[in-house]
C-alpha cells in the first residue's frame, strides 16, 4: 500500500497503483484506523500536485520510475510485487563502503525501478551474512521479493557497476 499527499487529502493506493484504497480530506487533522505506518518508509511515499488534476488520473502520476535506497529493516520483506531486494552489505569505517554509499545516494534516480536497494549493516546482520553467504563487506546481494538468492557480487565501485552487474541478468 502507498501513501500519497495529494494537496490537501492523503491517497492510500495499492502497491501497483491499480486502485484507490481510501481517501483521506485533510482538512481537519485525520488518523486513520487500522492502518500501520510503521511499515511505511521512502518506497511507500510519492508526493504529487494534483492542483488540475482528478483522483482517477492518479494512477499514471504516482508510479515510481526508479528505484529507491534506504536502510534495511526486516519489515521492508517481502518487497513489493513486481521488485527485487539488492542487499548492500556496508561498513561504516571503511572507505569504499562510504564511497559506494554516496555515489547510491547521489545517483538512485539511475536505478531500475524493480530495485529496492537496502543498506545492510555487516557488522550487525548476522542472519542475513550467513544465509547469502556473505564473507566480505561492499557485498551486493540481488533476491526476488521473497529473499531467494538471484546473484552476488562483491567488484561494485560505484553506482554504474552496479546497474552493470543488474544488466546482465
Amino acid at each position: 500500500m502507498a501513501l500519497v499527499l495529494v494537496c490537501s487529502s492523503i491517497i492510500f493506493l495499492d502497491w501497483k497503483y491499480a486502485k484507490v484504497e481510501q481517501v483521506i480530506n485533510l482538512s481537519k487533522p485525520v488518523v486513520p484506523k487500522n492502518t500501520s505506518l510503521a511499515r511505511q518508509d521512502l518506497t511507500d511515499f510519492i508526493v504529487i500536485d494534483m492542483a488540475s488534476t482528478t483522483a482517477s488520473s492518479t494512477s499514471q502520476l504516482v508510479k515510481r520510475t526508479h528505484g529507491v535506497y534506504q536502510d534495511y529493516d526486516p519489515a521492508m520483506l517481502p518487497t513489493p510485487a513486481g521488485t527485487n531486494a539488492l542487499f548492500f552489505f556496508f561498513a561504516g569505517w571503511d572507505e569504499l563502503s562510504r564511497d559506494l554509499d554516496m555515489s547510491i545516494t547521489t545517483y538512485t534516480d539511475r536505478l531500475p525501478a524493480r530495485i529496492v536497494l537496502l543498506k545492510t549493516d555487516f557488522e550487525k546482520r548476522e542472519g542475513l551474512k550467513t544465509k547469502y553467504g556473505v564473507t566480505n563487506i561492499n557485498t551486493f546481494v540481488l533476491t526476488d521479493r521473497s529473499g531467494k538468492l538471484i546473484k552476488k557480487w562483491s567488484n561494485s565501485k560505484t553506482i554504474e557497476d552496479i546497474i552493470s552487474e543488474l544488466d546482465t541478468l
